[in-house]
């Protein structure tokens, strides 16, 4: 069973997320946490495979959080949802979080980068290799990912094939990730 912590200092958004998923719960064991000292003492107490957490929140923000959590449990997957944040936080949760995500964030999105972070970490075997994959700030974009993308492209001949590029980028947190930062 996937375990997810979520992190947000709005007990609003963290109730709503507790209802959008109830769905997941007999795929997904979910705990939220209001404050980063609190995510962190629920982390050092529990296993997850997954932290999700809001970019902006008093005191401990969401980079100063996921840059404890990389160091600490290196092979948890590390999500951020942000909205109007400064640059400086921004930069800060780029280098640590593996996905980026606005908000707001259709759950079906939000699901949907949990467990295609994870598989993709997880389709490297334990070992040292995931641990340092899992500490990067990005996960790894396959090579014959990035030759799909290319001919969805086109070589500037024909129109892009934007709908298949679509699928390829949501199919791949690694390139969806990259695509993020350039943007």
């Amino acid at each position: 069973m996937t375990a997810v912590l979520f992190v947000d200092d709005e007990r609003n958004i963290l109730g709503g997320l507790r209802r959008l998923l109830r769905r997941e719960a007999p795929h997904w064991r979910v705990e939220f946490a209001a404050s980063g000292p609190e995510a962190i003492d629920l982390i050092s107490a529990t296993d997850f495979d997954a932290v999700v957490s809001d970019c902006m929140m008093p005191g401990m923000d969401g980079g100063m959080l996921l840059e404890r959590v990389r160091s600490s449990s290196p092979d948890m997957v590390r999500i951020m949802l942000t909205g109007n944040a400064p640059a400086e936080t921004m930069l800060r949760s780029e280098a640590v979080a593996h996905r980026l995500l606005s908000k707001p964030c259709p759950p079906e999105r939000l699901r949907g980068s949990v467990e295609s972070a994870l598989a993709a970490l997880h389709s490297i075997p334990e070992g040292p290799l995931r641990t340092l994959v899992a500490g990067t700030p990005t996960l790894p974009v396959r090579a014959k990912t990035i030759k799909a993308a290319a001919m969805a492209l086109g070589d500037g001949s024909m129109t892009a094939d934007v709908t298949r590029l679509a699928g390829i980028v949501d199919e791949s947190p690694g390139l969806e990730a990259k695509l993020l930062k350039l943007v």
